[in-house]
Parts: structure tokens; C-alpha cells; sequence
């Protein structure tokens, strides 16, 4: 995804800000992967103004901070797979706020 499209990642960012999970926007937009979907929102962030950077990294925070608790919250899943997706969501906050 080198060659990225930037009305694409832009269309993803729109996406999420507006609730979508990444796994959603990569079905969406035909992604193969759903980090496809973060690594097109987080390039979309980085083209922002340093205000609007700082709210859609305070909004996406807060969605992962969410979705940590629901996972660490969901008695269905084996410690393995809870383990395996708070590890991914940890990647993708340090992500959030790589330069």
C-alpha cells in the first residue's frame, strides 16, 4: 500500500470517524486486510492540521479505549484470543501516535 491513494484515505478516515470499524471500511473500500484500513486512516491523520490531528487522535482513543474494555470484557473469548486482539489494539494506538 505504498502507492496509497490519498482521496482513498481520506474516505477511510471519513469512514471511521463516522463509527465504522476497520473491518467494515476494508470490506467496503476491498481492502484485503483490515490494517490496511488503519494504515490508510493513519496517513490520512498525518495530512491534517496539527488541531484536527490532536481531535481524531483523542476520537480514536477513546474508540480504542472502548474497544479494550469490551474485549477484556468478553467472557466468550479463549485468553489466547483476548490476548492476540488487546495485543492488536495496542498496536494500533502506538500507531495513532507514531510520527
Amino acid at each position: 500500500m505504498s502507492g496509497a491513494d490519498p482521496q482513498v484515505d481520506e474516505t477511510v478516515l471519513e469512514l471511521r470517524s463516522a463509527g465504522k470499524s476497520y473491518a467494515a471500511i476494508a470490506r467496503t473500500l476491498g481492502f484485503e486486510r483490515s490494517s490496511h484500513a488503519v494504515a490508510a486512516f493513519n496517513r490520512s491523520l498525518r495530512r491534517k492540521v496539527p488541531d484536527e490531528q490532536e481531535r481524531l487522535r483523542a476520537q480514536e482513543a477513546d474508540r480504542l479505549q472502548a474497544l479494550t474494555q469490551a474485549i477484556g470484557g468478553n467472557g466468550e473469548l479463549d485468553d489466547e484470543t483476548r490476548s492476540r486482539r488487546l495485543a492488536a489494539v495496542d498496536r494500533m494506538r502506538v500507531k495513532l501516535y507514531a510520527e
